[in-house]
């Protein structure tokens, strides 16, 4: 057999192969997949509670991971308290965790009741900022009420509460 009559069947092994191989290492996805599930926690809020996101199911959560010497997470949070006070009864849940390893109950409580804020602020002493890839600040994520990640924030962008507004009703 010749090298030209070859080499179209060999073309294609290879290609099969290579998809074979993306294919198995998640590579090639389709376009309708679910988002995926949501990786769960636990943190001890400031007031001494638990906040388990495995226990939120069947509600939309928004995880805000801020610190509070982050100038846009200051920004950011008295638009987010809009959003949950007009969405909270629709089933929004939300809660700020603190991912400073250096800040403390206090310093966290007086933060919050500063701003005026109604939901869960927590300690990240549970890993969750590694869970959700929050190294840059500020990082928000939705939770749908499947328990999946439905959206999130690049690392570091600033997001009003008009646009959390949209993805949340997107959710509820």
């Amino acid at each position: 057999m010749s090298w030209t009559r070859l080499a179209p069947s060999v073309r294609a092994a290879l290609l099969l192969v290579v998809l074979v191989g993306h294919a198995a290492a998640g590579c090639l996805r389709p376009t309708l997949d679910e988002p995926p599930i949501a990786p769960p926690f636990v943190v001890r809020t400031v007031d001494g509670d638990a906040f388990s996101l495995a226990e939120e199911r069947g509600r939309v959560v928004l995880l805000d991971f801020m610190a509070t010497w982050c100038v846009p997470c200051r920004r950011q949070i008295p638009e987010f308290a809009d959003v949950h006070a007009r969405r909270a009864g629709a089933g929004l849940v939300a809660v700020s965790i603190d991912v400073d390893p250096l800040e403390d109950e206090a310093d966290l409580r007086a933060f919050r009741d500063e701003l005026g804020v109604p939901w869960d602020f927590a300690l990240d002493t549970d890993g969750a900022r590694v869970l959700y890839d929050a190294v840059t600040l500020p990082k928000q994520v939705l939770v749908d009420r499947d328990g999946r990640i439905a959206w999130e924030t690049r690392p570091g962008e600033v997001v009003d509460g008009a646009r959390l507004e949209r993805e949340v009703l997107r959710l509820l």
